[in-house]
């Protein structure tokens, strides 16, 4: 599978996969824990439908495979809220930004895409030639 396909999928598989592991903000304490329950619950209210994510997925795709016609490498990041990429890809194809996982961060280069998915979690490479 091309990288870029490999890339986009791997968010694709994260909505699919929609849950609590999904908003992590590392904030252990009772506040943290209520506002990860809260913003959960929030997006599991707003879960896409299976055609609204293999439409941004598809689109997700050639995104990515465009910007790296142009330049050596891509980062798509998750805060709080997706980037300016995912969030205008997610918007086009009927997503809600809610159900993005917090702070994850995909880097992408046509031969090596790596991740971090998650607060503190270690980077792990998904796709190499």
């Amino acid at each position: 599978m091309e990288y870029y396909k490999v890339a986009a999928k791997w968010w694709a598989d994260k909505l699919r996969k929609l849950g609590p592991g999904n908003f992590n903000n590392g904030d252990e304490s009772i506040s943290g824990g209520v506002t990860m329950a809260l913003d959960t619950m929030l997006a599991m209210n707003s879960k896409p439908s299976d055609d609204a994510i293999d439409l941004f997925e598809e689109k997700l795709a050639k995104a990515i495979k465009e910007y790296l016609e142009k330049q050596d490498y891509i980062i798509l990041s998750v805060d709080y809220g997706p980037d300016y990429i995912l969030a205008s890809i997610a918007e086009k194809s009927g997503l809600s930004t809610r159900c993005f996982p917090w702070k994850t961060t995909m880097w992408v280069r046509k031969d090596k895409v790596s991740v971090r998915a998650g607060y503190g979690a270690p980077i792990k490479v998904i796709f190499s030639e």
